[in-house]
């Protein structure tokens, strides 16, 4: 909430305009970054004097090299450009926000390739309309993790973009842009769990055999064609493979 602080910290009516935030420092209402959790409070407020050297070095060299642009390229001598040989911290954030949009994206892609795995030791043993009650029960269940994933993955994005929150790094990443592109792979992975889900169910109704064929564990000679598969879309000679 709004509030005005004195010198002293004590609050009065002619004191400097603040925010008071109960609890931890997750957001500045300011500058509009979003803080990681896990970071302590002192180096969520410090200044550049007392950050790490490695962001510390970022800063700097982004400032010089703003200053490098504002010359033409021919009067760049060769040595100032030796600046540009080493990694700058945003990469590691372009990297850390690929694996998270890609990795949502294959939840969808697992389950129509059927890659993903299932603890199936006991379900073998079992007779086979109590497999397929089973079967289609475990689809239901993904179908309803993935859906409230998704939801919360919704309420996310939105607490993002009502904040205009920003990535506390020196990219200032907004961060609406890679969080769209990630929710779009939780809600492909909620869409393709919920009609194989129901699927499933239409199934179980109309004939349980087609539920354990579909949506059962891969039996032994499956996961061999399958890797036969993959091992000769790789270009691997097709008499090995046999």
């Amino acid at each position: 909430m709004p509030c005005r602080v004195k010198a002293d910290g004590g609050t009065s009516s002619d004191g400097t305009p603040a925010w008071f935030l109960k609890g931890s420092f997750r957001f500045c209402p300011s500058c509009g970054v979003e803080h990681n959790v896990r970071a302590s409070e002192f180096r969520k407020l410090c200044g550049l004097n007392s950050e790490g050297r490695s962001s510390a070095t970022t800063s700097l060299s982004l400032a010089v090299l703003r200053q490098l642009l504002s010359f033409p390229a021919q009067e760049i001598p060769d040595n100032a450009r030796k600046l540009l040989a080493f990694s700058l911290l945003g990469v590691d954030e372009i990297g850390a926000y690929t694996l998270a949009i890609f990795s949502t994206l294959s939840f969808a892609y697992a389950l129509v390739a059927r890659a993903h795995t299932r603890v199936d030791f006991l379900l073998g043993h079992l007779p086979g309309p109590l497999r397929a009650v089973l079967n289609a029960l475990a689809f239901l269940l993904l179908a309803a993790m993935a859906g409230y994933i998704a939801w919360r993955g919704c309420a996310v994005l939105a607490e993002t973009i009502e904040f205009q929150a920003h990535a506390n790094s020196p990219l200032q990443t907004p961060l609406w842009l890679p969080q769209s592109a990630w929710l779009v792979g939780l809600l492909a992975f909620a869409l393709v769990a919920a009609l194989f889900a129901g699927h499933a169910l239409l199934l179980l109704v109309r004939d349980w055999r087609l539920v354990n064929r579909w949506y059962g564990p891969m039996t032994l000679d499956e996961e061999v064609a399958t890797e036969a598969s993959a091992i000769l879309a790789r270009g691997a000679d097709r008499e090995i493979v046999r």
